[in-house]
């Protein structure tokens, strides 16, 4: 089949998904094609982006997915710029905590979550996307997330991309402007043993961001 026409189908079966299961069914889809076919679907653009901005406000689960196939475009040609022009930055940015009523960092909350940073990383992979993340208010929620208490491993691994994506955005010099008056706290995070592989690869991360908040200091 014609990756032009399948990726049509694929946004015709989003669109006309009447109830959850259909949903989840036609947003596995998507996500299954644009790892193989993400230009097919960029092509899709104008019809798709707003579907799948709809969709994080659905459900942890299906905001998830929505967020992962957000995600894979960001690897095709133009699949940053759609994310930026089709207003997605902001949504995913609200997704990075949970919102009232929503279970508090369950393991699908924290997937959401998760896939959320993946895609705006994505977004922040070119200058002017760090901009659009930053612009977009991700920096506060991200910030709060590596300061939750005694997280579970879930949310662990969750708190380990946060640093990640914040390393990311400090490249962008009002990102580190903003990012430096935490730049204590994020230290003492750093300070003590990792007790597991998990707690180091997020120490290591938290690394990584303190030493981005160094370049050009005063």
């Amino acid at each position: 089949k014609d990756p032009a026409e399948e990726a049509a189908a694929l946004v015709a079966d989003l669109s006309a998904a009447a109830d959850a299961a259909a949903t989840a069914a036609a947003l596995a889809a998507l996500g299954t094609f644009a790892e193989a076919e993400g230009a097919a679907l960029v092509a899709e653009g104008a019809a798709l982006a707003p579907l799948l901005v709809g969709a994080l406000d659905a459900g942890a689960d299906a905001a998830a997915a929505a967020a992962a196939v957000l995600g894979a475009l960001c690897t095709a040609d133009g699949g940053r710029a759609l994310l930026v022009e089709h207003g997605a930055v902001a949504p995913l940015a609200k997704r990075l905590q949970p919102a009232e009523g929503e279970e508090a960092w369950d393991e699908a909350r924290a997937a959401l979550a998760r896939a959320a940073c993946a895609a705006l990383g994505g977004v922040a992979a070119d200058a002017e996307g760090r901009y659009a993340v930053h612009d977009a208010g991700a920096i506060a929620p991200l910030l709060a997330l590596l300061h939750l208490a005694a997280p579970p491993p879930h949310v662990v691994a969750l708190q380990t991309e946060a640093a990640r994506l914040l390393a990311k955005l400090a490249e962008n010099p009002l990102a580190r402007v903003e990012l430096r008056g935490s730049a204590d706290a994020l230290l003492a995070l750093v300070a003590g043993a990792a007790a597991d592989e998990a707690s180091r690869r997020r120490q290591a991360a938290l690394l990584l961001l303190c030493a981005y908040l160094q370049y050009d200091a005063k």
